[in-house]
């Protein structure tokens, strides 16, 4: 199996509390998880998406909601996994994609990431076991 170090999460927050509890609670699993902080951290992520196998993308980083560098994100890392990590109905419909997953932002969402994180890891795990 793929080790948890070689896969590479960018945690992005509005807030460098929770963006740095996601980052520690993540390393302490054993990911390999970095900080992106500001729309500049994300646009280098857009030119350079192999930094990353998934983000924890918190949209309220993009202002307003909707803009044109949320939409690039999502068709750059089209192929790899996203999760959306904000409160429920804030978001206008999303396209309906496998690799983007709502986790809502609440006092139990860490363990929803941690979830969603290990299954990521396992869906790459045996899509390079079946090639």
């Amino acid at each position: 199996m793929q080790r948890a170090t070689s896969f590479r999460i960018a945690v992005t927050d509005v807030n460098s509390h929770i963006r740095t509890l996601i980052q520690r609670e993540l390393t302490q699993e054993a990911y390999s998880a970095f900080c992106v902080h500001c729309e500049d951290d994300v646009h280098a992520l857009v030119e350079h998406p192999l930094m990353c196998d998934l983000i924890i993308l918190d949209p309220e980083l993009f202002h307003p909601y909707g803009t044109p560098l949320l939409n690039t994100v999502l068709k750059t890392y089209c192929a790899k996994e996203i999760i959306l990590h904000t409160y429920q109905g804030i978001l206008a419909p999303l396209p309906e994609r496998e690799n983007i997953v709502l986790i809502e932002k609440n006092e139990a969402s860490i363990v929803a990431i941690k979830n969603r994180v290990h299954s990521c890891l396992k869906k790459v795990h045996e899509k390079h076991i079946g090639h």
